[in-house]
């Protein structure tokens, strides 16, 4: 099984539903809501190691904030 590493996470690379540019999912009004009831929910992580967030990781088990960018993440996991 091939994982995809980030700062205080390990996730399956077959359990990512979706990578996400952080921006642009961050300037949606709905999103945004979803973002915040998973914070409170528990299931938003930021794995940016400090860094701004670049991306977004969706997951059935939930959501992580990454550093690395969308198509870094991608090439990562080839």
């Amino acid at each position: 099984m091939y994982y995809c590493h980030l700062p205080g996470a390990s996730i399956p690379v077959a359990d990512i539903v979706a990578l996400l540019d952080a921006d642009a999912v961050t300037a949606e009004k709905r999103t945004v809501q979803t973002l915040r009831a998973a914070e409170q929910a528990g299931t938003l992580r930021d794995c940016t190691g400090g860094s701004l967030p670049k991306s977004l990781i969706v997951t059935p088990d939930g959501y992580y904030f990454a550093a690395p960018n969308t198509t870094s993440l991608r090439r990562k996991m080839q």
